[in-house]
C-alpha cells in the first residue's frame, strides 16, 4: 500500500513537471543544475529506477518528461518517446490561469474597465441575435458560466467528435463559440470550456490593441522569466 501511494505521489509530480517545462525559462533549459540524486539527495533509487521503467513501458499512458527538484536543483530528469528538455508542451487547462490573470492585468492597467462588461460588446462584427447572449459578462467567461452548451470532457480528445476538436478545425474559432446554443442562463452553471478561453484572448488583444501573445510576454512573461513559449493567437 505505501509502495502505491509513493508512485501516485510521484505520477502527481510528473504532471506537474509537464507544465513547468511546457512554459521554461530558456536559461533554465540550456543550463540546468543536476546531482546524483542516489548519492546527494538519499532518495529511493531503486523505487524511482522503477518508475522509470514503468513510463518507458507505458503503464502511465504517454507521459514525455520526469523532473524531480530539491533543493534547487533538478535531481532528476528523464525524458521518453524521443522528447528532449527543448520540446514544448501544450499547456491546455493551465492557459486559464495564464489568460486569466492577463485579463486581470490589462484592468489594473485601465485599458479594461471590469470584467462585468458584456462579452459581446467586444465583438461587434458577429451578428449575434439570442438575447440570452446578449446577457454574457466577462466574469460569466472567466469563470466558465457562459451558459453554452458544451462537452469537453466525455469524448476522448483525440477524436474529432470531440468539441475542442471541431473547434480547432474550424475556420472561425470565434464564431464557433459564439454561435453554441445556449443551455443556461449566464452565471448559473459551470461547463469547462475552453472556446471560452479563446474569447478572452481576443478580448485582450482587442482592448490593447496588440496580439494577446505579445500582451503575455510584455506584462506577464518576462517578469516570469519565460521567453520559450508558443501562443496560438485567435
Amino acid at each position: 500500500m505505501k509502495t502505491k501511494f509513493y508512485s501516485i505521489r510521484l505520477f502527481i509530480f510528473i504532471i506537474l513537471a509537464l507544465l513547468i517545462l511546457s512554459c521554461n525559462n530558456e536559461e533554465i533549459i540550456t543550463s540546468p543544475q543536476t546531482a546524483s540524486y542516489s548519492i546527494d539527495y538519499y532518495l529511493e533509487s531503486e523505487k524511482i529506477n522503477n518508475l522509470i521503467s514503468e513510463i518507458t513501458s507505458g503503464t502511465f499512458g504517454n507521459v514525455n518528461s520526469l523532473l524531480i527538484m530539491r533543493d534547487d536543483s533538478l535531481v532528476v530528469e528523464e525524458y521518453f518517446r524521443n522528447f528532449s528538455r527543448n520540446n514544448l508542451h501544450a499547456c491546455y487547462s493551465v492557459t486559464k490561469s495564464f489568460t486569466s490573470a492577463l485579463i486581470g492585468i490589462a484592468k489594473d492597467k485601465g485599458q479594461l474597465s471590469g470584467v462585468g462588461k458584456k462579452l459581446l460588446d467586444f465583438f461587434p462584427n458577429y451578428n449575434i441575435t439570442d438575447e440570452m447572449k446578449h446577457r454574457i459578462t466577462l466574469e460569466n467567461v472567466l469563470t466558465m458560466s457562459a451558459g453554452f452548451e458544451w462537452d469537453e470532457w466525455n469524448v476522448s480528445y483525440s477524436s474529432i467528435n470531440n468539441i475542442f476538436q471541431q473547434l480547432s478545425n474550424s475556420g472561425d474559432w470565434i464564431s464557433f463559440v459564439l454561435n453554441r446554443n445556449m443551455e443556461s442562463e449566464p452565471g448559473q452553471l459551470f461547463k469547462y470550456n475552453s472556446g471560452l478561453t479563446i474569447l478572452l484572448s481576443s478580448v485582450l488583444s482587442s482592448v490593447t490593441e496588440v496580439k494577446a501573445s505579445e500582451f503575455a510576454r510584455t506584462n506577464l512573461f518576462n517578469h516570469l522569466g519565460i521567453s520559450y513559449f508558443a501562443w496560438d493567437d485567435a
